[in-house]
């Protein structure tokens, strides 16, 4: 049921921010359902292997390749979908935390954290980057055995 509500809870996180975006009305729902599987696909992985930062690399995996193949199908830009559908993966309370604990004095913690939030982003740009690398070359292979 926890995860039933979290999915629910992404996908209307996701479309609010495809509102804020200015997305066309007609992506808004497809951003929603990226945002959804980016947190359905952490929080499995999160509850198997119990690492933030492969969790969060597995869910931007499939919200790229999800993005790639739904702009490709509905005939849109990438980021009209791949920009909300990685917002419920974004460290927003791990920033917050490594400024709290600066604030605090507590500079084990802040490095703690600001490493793993650093960490956190680096995988997400990863995960988009290898995505789209993997798809272009799928789509350059295809190509050339069509001809």
């Amino acid at each position: 049921m926890n995860l039933l509500l979290n999915a629910i809870y992404a996908f209307i996180a996701t479309m609010c921010f495809s509102i804020l975006f200015r997305c066309p009305k007609r992506a808004i729902p497809y951003a929603g359902c990226c945002g959804m599987l980016a947190w359905v696909v952490y929080f499995l992985v999160f509850s198997v292997y119990g690492s933030a930062v492969g969790a969060t690399f597995m869910g931007a995996l499939a919200t790229s390749f999800s993005s790639q193949l739904l702009a490709r199908v509905k005939k849109m830009p990438i980021t009209i979908t791949l920009l909300p559908g990685i917002i419920p993966l974004v460290p927003g309370a791990g920033m917050y935390f490594t400024m709290i604990s600066l604030l605090q004095g507590d500079y084990n913690q802040a490095i703690f954290k600001g490493t793993e939030t650093l960490l956190i982003a680096t995988a997400i740009a990863a995960a988009v980057i290898i995505a789209a690398s993997i798809y272009t070359l799928f789509n350059t292979i295809i190509r050339k055995l069509e001809r």
